[in-house]
């Protein structure tokens, strides 16, 4: 089962990679990310999200794909935490089929 806190690293990582930053260098994001009020205010548009989503599929290989921006509602993913909420919710309601490999 995913554990939020890796799925949250996850997600910020691919933030700092689509931003251009270094691994060493999340900490600049995660600077951003509590300057703008966390992860309920850092907002995503449909492009961003996509690629931080696509990131965590890879990064976790998760053994389901996730949905997509576009087969989801604007709120699901507007901020960096309406995706990770998302995330962890379908690791939870299919706990047998969200799994790390």
């Amino acid at each position: 089962m995913l554990v939020r806190h890796v799925v949250r690293e996850a997600l910020v990582a691919g933030v700092a990679e689509l931003e251009g930053y270094a691994d060493d260098e999340i900490g600049e994001i995660e600077a951003a990310i509590a300057d703008c009020g966390g992860l309920d205010s850092y907002e995503l548009d449909s492009k961003q999200a996509e690629w931080i989503i696509a990131h965590v599929e890879h990064v976790l290989d998760l053994a389901v794909p996730l949905p997509k921006p576009s087969d989801l509602h604007r709120e699901q993913f507007a901020t960096l935490q309406a995706p990770l909420d998302l995330i962890v919710e379908m690791a939870e309601d299919r706990s047998e089929d969200v799994e790390l490999h």
